[in-house]
Formats: C-alpha cells, structure tokens, sequence
C-alpha cells in the first residue's frame, strides 16, 4: 500500500481514505456508545471523557474527509490535485457546503449527547440556509 518515499502523512492520507467507511462507521460507534454506556447500560462515563471522546471521534473524521479529498482512490495524490478537485465549485460554494457539514455534525451531538433537540434543529435549519446560499451563488457566478 505505502511504499518507502511516502512520508508518514502520506501514507496517513491514504490509509484514512482507503478505510474512510470503517473510520466513519467507528467514529459514530464511538460517539453512540458514549452516550448509550452512560444511560442504557448504567456504566459510569463522567461527562469529561464523553465530549473527548466525541472530540476525538470527530476530528478523525474530520482528518479523514480531508485525507478523502487530497488522495482520492483513483487517483495517485502525489500532485496534490485529487480526481474530484476540478474546479467544478468556486470557493465561496465550498466553505458554504463544509460550514453545512459541521453544522450538521453540532446538530447530531447536540440532538444525541445533550438531549437538546430543538437547538440541534436549529442548526439542522442553518445548514440548509447554508447549503442554499451555495448553490444560489453557483448559480448566479455560472449565468
């Protein structure tokens, strides 16, 4: 898989974007079983360990998106230009598209781990609102 001119990073880089689905999948394990050990199964779980361990999850996944996007599987990534970075987006598009994503996320920790799901919709909505505002300047920028 890596061969012996690939820096550790690189070599990082592509693991994480090789496995992403199972790194997702253990990110929300991880991230579920925090909350399920504490309420359901009665293991003790100090509110401390739950947020690292939701920080944790959450910046691998976050790691691994990135690492998806820099080495994609069909390409080689050492030009540093992905199959997927063609410039189809302008910038504003996607900063608006990765606001919406890591709303989406506070939304899901906010619904899951803190039972606070009307301030979970509320970021549900502003991820929809950013998600629109991207696609109304694609449209006006390709008129």
């Amino acid at each position: 898989m890596a061969t012996r001119s690939d820096s550790l990073p690189a070599w990082l880089g592509r693991a994480l974007a090789t496995y992403s689905l199972a790194v997702y999948a253990v990110g929300l394990l991880v991230i579920a079983l925090t909350r399920v050990a504490g309420d359901r199964l009665g293991v003790p779980f100090p509110a401390r360990a739950r947020q690292a361990a939701v920080v944790v999850a959450l910046a691998v996944m976050a790691v691994t998106y990135l690492a998806e996007r820099r080495f994609t599987l069909d390409g080689d990534g050492t030009d540093g230009e992905s199959a997927t970075s063609d410039d189809e987006y302008s910038l504003t598009a996607r900063a608006a598209v990765a606001a919406a994503a890591i709303g989406v996320a506070v939304a899901v920790y906010l619904a899951v781990a803190l039972d606070r799901f009307f301030a979970g919709a509320l970021f549900i909505f502003g991820a929809y609102l950013f998600v629109y505002m991207a696609y109304r300047y694609e449209e006006r920028e390709g008129a």
